[in-house]
């Protein structure tokens, strides 16, 4: 998990909320997943979602858009604006997490301004250093950038290589064909394809070769196009 994620509160009994409830009785518990994953997006974009993000959410989900639909507009759960969704009680809770984020950037600020008075030369020495961290940093940054293997796939060198030592050279440029032929055909494009990879394409390609079809005759259109590595 990454470590620098946020978290957001979560009641114990949220369990037992009318809502929820009458959620659970209609769509089980499939349902009460969706609402907690559509939960976390909101937070992950500050609060509000557009609806014709709704197709991407149900793929990411691995569900029907008509679920999507259904959580966010049959139980009260989510508000509706503009063309996009949210939830009040996120926003509420994004603008008290804003303002004690405020609140300690000024005390650390008081702090810091009171060892700049009473030791400046020890303050120079530990800029210096948070100085070379951040350099550090961001030449760790460069080495991560994500390298592009087809028009519409692109991944961590790291990634690429971990692919093939788990699944094989030749299975992991056909994983990258057909992602790269569904977003060249859905125009759809998410965080990470790795993940997209693991999730989904993988799952495909076991279920075609069970089946016992030709991945490339039942999708002829697939790019073969590489960049070497």
């Amino acid at each position: 998990m990454n470590k620098n994620c946020q978290y957001f509160p979560h009641d114990y009994n949220s369990r037992t909320d009318p809502k929820l409830v009458k959620l659970a009785m209609k769509l089980g518990m499939e349902g009460i997943g969706i609402y907690w994953c559509i939960i976390e997006i909101l937070y992950e974009q500050n609060g509000y979602v557009t609806l014709d993000n709704i197709e991407a959410i149900a793929f990411e989900l691995h569900t029907e858009c008509d679920r999507i639909k259904n959580v966010l507009q049959d139980f009260n759960l989510f508000k509706f604006k503009d063309e996009r969704f949210f939830s009040e009680s996120i926003l509420r809770r994004l603008k008290e997490r804003k303002s004690k984020s405020e609140k300690t950037r000024k005390s650390a600020e008081t702090r810091w301004n009171k060892v700049r008075e009473d030791d400046t030369n020890a303050l120079q020495s530990q800029s210096e250093c948070n100085a070379i961290k951040e350099k550090e940093s961001k030449v760790n940054k460069r080495k991560e950038k994500k390298i592009e293997y087809t028009e519409f796939v692109s991944m961590l060198p790291k990634e690429y290589e971990k692919l093939i030592q788990e699944h094989g050279e030749a299975d992991t440029k056909i994983f990258i064909e057909i992602l790269n032929n569904y977003k060249g055909a859905k125009g759809i494009k998410y965080k990470s394809d790795y993940l997209a990879i693991l999730n989904w394409v993988i799952d495909k390609v076991k279920k075609e070769r069970l089946l016992g079809k030709s991945l490339s005759a039942s999708n002829p259109k697939m790019s073969t196009k590489y960049i070497p590595t």
